[in-house]
């Protein structure tokens, strides 16, 4: 069965933006024949399936298209965010007109560690976390190798750095924001991530950050990825283009959701330090291509 329908986080919401369409168009190709919105006709299908989360401006553009009230799908959109159960239901509340009352911890937030993602346990980046990834390209990555090796931590040496007092230096200059906030522990002389899993927004407003972040692993990716390892099978690479139908298109861009998403639902690995596993990242890229010149 396809995991596809399972990767789907922001169903809900998705919803919300489907009623409003099927109240003027059968079909979303119907409404992009008519419509003339900032963005594509693939990302609004991620939007309504519930895979892809629109910006708040995205929003506010299909309600003022379709002429409905935006606040029902803006309610929903910051519920999805909050990192835990307690304040994911202050707008579960609001939404019911529900005054909040006092908020009491979840059953996984205080006695079960949580080996795959979820919002009890995933650091979901926001604004200022956007910022530091412009400023600091390299601070997504930190947040990953310190995800994979959580609890554990990482000591100065680990992350490369020849001595204790450069990582203080590293952490005052840089990272302090993050210990401030909890996000970060810094304790016996490691580097610690408090969550066991972190998470950029597919949001629209994201997607210079991501751009960003696919160029570095792409980069990085390059140097490993060479005919022995290919030979070997431990790695693949290929560029192939073609003149593709508008539903070949979509077929494929379906496709290829559906090899994300069995990627995304394998397990993790109980122990993150085993010897005999590696770093792996799918890296998938499909889209038009302009062919450029010999002067481009």
């Amino acid at each position: 069965m396809s995991n596809r329908k399972k990767d789907c986080p922001y169903r809900e919401l998705g919803r919300i933006l489907e009623d409003w369409r099927v109240s003027r168009f059968r079909s979303v190709l119907a409404m992009f024949r008519e419509a003339h919105l900032s963005f594509s006709y693939y990302t609004y299908a991620d939007y309504e399936r519930g895979a892809l989360l629109p910006s708040v401006s995205d929003i506010m553009e299909l309600a003022k298209y379709f002429k409905v009230d935006e606040r029902p799908a803006l309610l929903r959109w910051a519920e999805v965010q909050m990192p835990t159960t307690r304040l994911k239901i202050l707008f579960l509340q609001a939404g019911r007109g529900i005054s909040p009352g006092p908020l009491q911890a979840g059953p996984h937030e205080a006695t079960e560690k949580q080996t795959s993602p979820s919002f009890e346990n995933t650091w979901v980046f926001g604004t200022p976390e956007q910022e530091s990834i412009r400023k600091l390209p390299w601070f997504f990555e930190l947040c990953q190798r310190l995800a994979f090796v959580h609890p554990k931590g990482l000591s100065h040496r680990e992350l490369g750095l020849k001595k204790q007092a450069d990582l203080e230096n590293l952490i005052r200059e840089h990272l302090q924001p993050w210990i401030a906030q909890g996000r970060m522990l810094f304790r016996d002389k490691r580097l610690h991530l408090a969550s066991p899993h972190v998470h950029l927004p597919k949001a629209g407003s994201w997607q210079e950050v991501r751009k960003i972040n696919l160029q570095r692993a792409i980069d990085k990716m390059s140097e490993t990825i060479n005919n022995n390892v290919i030979q070997g099978q431990q790695a693949y690479r290929e560029i192939i283009t073609r003149t593709l139908s508008e539903e070949q298109i979509v077929s494929w861009a379906q496709r290829l959701h559906e090899l994300e998403a069995e990627f995304k639902a394998m397990s993790y690995l109980e122990e993150a330090g085993d010897k005999s596993s590696k770093v792996y990242s799918y890296i998938s890229i499909f889209g038009e291509r302009i062919l450029s010149g010999m002067n481009a």
